[in-house]
């Protein structure tokens, strides 16, 4: 579970398949699959299911084999259907013209991807690792702040989180904590963390997020079992191992039914040939000893084959009446119009394929939702990267300072920006304010400790802090002792 209990033994537990599991299994037993015997050879079983629906993409999948694991990671079910049907109209299409349909995995538990190096690695070569976040955000709560946390990165316990906070309140690692609480219920997750009210919640959260399970790394290993062989697919080769499995259901299952419909139709023919002539047929059914002699002179007289004979002696003769002649007509053409669709559908690939896509765009339109989980830039934090320390700091003049990239910085670092920075002292407080120019990063969030630009040392408690947003991105940031 979420809160990492383990499920009770199987003895206990029942369940049954929801709707769209049954989809897996759907026309099972129409010879789509190969079937073996299983372990104790007292049944039969399927190598693999029809699965209308990319489940190994869309569900994930995660295990052990010997000298062999997986982890495939979930994504949205619309997203890899229309990857799908992109795929079947488009023979050249690359990895990363699904990549644009794909972005990336969608957790059910939410949460947010940064874009990385890492995300792209997992659907062009099959592995990679990724950088999840939750979702929280700050609220005002009259006397104090709350931090609201409502979505969890993927695979990580709720409970653990709760208690990894309630840690850092318990030792003051930072100050500004009075109490963590997990109001999680049937609406969702929800853990609430109480701010005092002159704490900065900023950087409270951004500290918790470091600090925490609030953000975690996900590595994909993308193996599967393709023809009997284990093999690790980019997206591509996913979707191309989908296609052709559900290329031989389709075919599989209109030969099928195409047997049926011609051994329906061979009977319909002699039933019609019965009526036509029915008076006759009922004549030798009666002259005849028993079923097997009446079978015998049907067959003779009329040419049936043993099918056909079997049909007509075993129908009720009001069923040959002329009301339901016309019945059997009916159905003659509805039969022949199937069979010559079906027939059309094993001989021309496009109209196999347009079969493929109307199906797989039924199971969107019933079962697709939107995507849980945010994929985005991230936003880069001073305290966790670092800058000034790769800064070049340059005062202009007096308590004026700027930091500027040197160009050996800018090739480590992916954006480029000026920091301006300038004191101001009132009475016993020290106002630092923080400008940012010709940002190409959509937030920084500006750490204190250890601050190359402070002339004087910030540690925990020793200092009040007030912030004080301002236009043309300035932050000013006062310290009162």
């Amino acid at each position: 579970s979420i809160d990492g209990y383990s499920p009770a033994a199987y003895r206990y537990i029942e369940s049954r398949l929801s709707e769209l599991s049954n989809e897996m299994l759907r026309e099972i037993d129409k010879d789509t699959v190969d079937m073996t015997l299983t372990f104790d050879d007292t049944a039969f079983e399927p190598v693999v299911l029809p699965s209308r629906f990319p489940n190994l993409l869309v569900n994930g999948s995660e295990g052990i084999a010997v000298a062999l694991a997986t982890e495939i990671p979930p994504h949205n079910l619309k997203e890899v259907i229309d990857a799908t049907i992109y795929r079947i109209n488009h023979k050249n299409a690359t990895i990363k013209d699904l990549m644009e349909i794909v972005p990336g995995p969608d957790f059910p538990t939410g949460g947010t991807i940064y874009k990385s190096d890492g995300l792209n690695s997992i659907y062009l070569t099959g592995r990679g690792r990724i950088e999840v976040a939750a979702k929280a955000e700050i609220v005002d709560a009259g006397p104090i702040n709350q931090i609201i946390i409502t979505e969890i990165p993927y695979k990580v316990v709720k409970i653990g989180i709760v208690y990894e906070i309630d840690k850092i309140r318990h030792s003051k690692a930072i100050d500004g904590i009075l109490e963590v609480r997990d109001e999680t219920d049937f609406d969702g997750i929800r853990i609430v963390v109480d701010i005092r009210k002159n704490a900065p919640a900023d950087l409270i959260l951004a500290y918790l997020m470091n600090k925490t399970s609030l953000r975690t790394s996900y590595s994909a290993n993308m193996v599967a079992i393709v023809d009997g062989r284990p093999k690790t697919l980019n997206l591509l080769d996913f979707i191309d191992a989908y296609v052709n499995h559900q290329v031989e259901v389709v075919t599989r299952r209109s030969n099928f039914d195409l047997r049926k419909y011609k051994g329906r139709l061979h009977i319909v023919d002699g039933l019609i040939t019965a009526t036509i002539n029915i008076n006759e047929v009922v004549e030798i059914i009666r002259s005849s000893k028993d079923k097997q002699d009446s079978k015998a002179n049907l067959i003779k007289r009329f040419s049936f084959s043993n099918e056909q004979a079997e049909a007509i002696v075993m129908m009720p003769l009001y069923k040959l009446s002329h009301t339901d002649a016309q019945i059997l007509e009916n159905e003659k053409l509805e039969l022949e119009k199937n069979i010559l669709r079906l027939e059309e559908i094993l001989a021309d690939e496009q109209k196999l394929n347009k079969v493929l896509i109307k199906e797989l765009k039924e199971i969107s339109s019933k079962y697709g939702d939107d995507r849980k989980t945010i994929i985005e830039e991230k936003e880069y934090s001073m305290t966790q990267h670092g800058f000034a320390r790769d800064m070049e700091f340059e005062e202009i003049k007096e308590n004026y300072y700027i930091l500027k990239y040197n160009e050996e910085t800018l090739k480590k670092y992916p954006y480029k920006f000026e920091l301006h920075v300038w004191y101001e002292i009132l009475e016993n407080s020290l106002i630092v304010n923080y400008k940012v120019v010709n940002k190409d990063i959509k937030q920084i969030m500006f750490g204190l400790g250890g601050h190359p630009a402070f002339k004087c040392e910030y540690t925990t408690g020793k200092y009040s802090i007030e912030f004080d947003k301002k236009e043309d991105n300035c932050i000013k940031v006062i310290l009162k002792p």
